[in-house]
């Protein structure tokens, strides 16, 4: 059975073909998922500004009154983050069920149908991104701590605590070897997982076995497939900055020139210092809060294309899935669509 290959212009023109109508469909949906993370992030980001302020005022003596004003900002954040995880979530459900109906044919209303798409698939996702997260999260901490702890021994083995250039130097390099190796790891396991939420949707199978099936499907394409979402990350990000930069940009500003106008002519004053530092946090605020809702909206409802038709390359690549059921190596314009027209009867046909 002939199997389908995608090059990095094939998953470009691909994903950027289907963008668009991804967007026309699904864009009230994923501004209702973005808003409450954008929102929280711009209420953090504003309260940094008076928690710092607060350090700056006259007599001013640290107490017990002060945990919750330090708290609250970064409460404020935590929360920011917790909603942009869930609303990370359900635009992956959305945007992915919308891809692999338009693969199968099929041209889903988005109003009738995102419940549904969510409450079979949200519990599952979240629990398998949890899973993800303890896996990853675990595996750092403990990989660091055998780092240092392998570090701090050859250091004492070579006699860095009595000066010895050699021994500092030898632990320097042991450390920056393992830790790039420790980023390596890393990597190699976010490329193997890449598909694992597309299978818990596609497939309607549990936390666990979709990242196992992930682990199945990417088996022997570790390389292409890193390679083209490493390539299409850095440009979606490129594009981003460049919309986003100048509006952080023009927010910061006013704060960015009284913070180094105050560092010039009171070197020394750390309380000029953080009065400006508050001000800064407060004047780019909204700033960050409209940034992250528009790069949200445009990454978070480009990258579950470019994963779908990487489940899907890689079914038919695995005999799973008929190379006929799908678009050819170079995909129409409208190129998430997966079906090919039958071709025109020959000859007479009977009446």
């Amino acid at each position: 059975m002939k199997r389908q290959r995608y090059t990095l212009g094939s998953f470009l023109n691909s994903t950027l073909g289907f963008w668009p109508r991804a967007l026309k469909k699904a864009w009230l949906p994923a501004l209702a998922c973005l808003l409450p993370s954008a929102v929280l992030m711009g209420i953090g980001f504003a309260r940094m500004g008076p928690m710092l302020a607060l350090f700056t005022e006259p007599g001013f003596e640290f107490g017990a009154w002060m945990i919750g004003r330090i708290v609250e900002p970064y409460a404020w954040l935590a929360a920011a983050n917790l909603a942009a995880a869930v609303g990370y979530l359900s635009i992956n459900i959305i945007i992915s069920n919308l891809c692999f109906a338009t693969q199968d044919g099929q041209d889903p209303v988005m109003a009738p149908t995102v419940r549904q798409q969510l409450r079979r698939s949200f519990w599952p996702l979240l629990g398998q991104s949890i899973l993800l997260g303890l896996i990853m999260g675990g595996g750092l901490l403990i990989a660091t701590g055998l780092i240092m702890l392998l570090a701090v021994g050859i250091g004492l083995a070579t006699g860095v605590a009595g000066g010895s250039v050699a021994g500092v130097l030898l632990m320097m390099l042991l450390t920056m070897t393992l830790s790039l190796g420790l980023v390596a790891v890393l990597y190699w396991f976010m490329t193997r997982v890449i598909i694992a939420p597309q299978a818990v949707i596609r497939e309607g199978v549990k936390a666990w076995a979709g990242i196992v099936r992930s682990f199945r499907l990417t088996k022997g394409n570790f390389w292409r497939i890193f390679g083209n979402n490493f390539l299409l990350q850095l440009m979606l990000g490129f594009a981003i900055s460049i919309v986003t930069g100048p509006i952080v940009f023009v927010t910061v500003l006013p704060g960015y020139l009284k913070f180094f106008s105050a560092a010039l002519n009171n070197p020394q004053d750390s309380l000029v210092s953080l009065q400006i530092l508050s001000g800064l946090f407060s004047s780019m605020s909204w700033g960050m809060a409209f940034s992250t809702l528009l790069s949200g909206l445009a990454s978070w409802t480009f990258l579950p294309i470019f994963h779908c038709l990487v489940y899907t390359d890689l079914a038919v690549r695995h005999g799973e899935v008929a190379p006929d059921e799908l678009t050819s190596e170079t995909p129409p314009t409208d190129a998430a669509s997966s079906i090919q027209a039958e071709p025109a009867p020959q000859g007479n046909v009977d009446v």
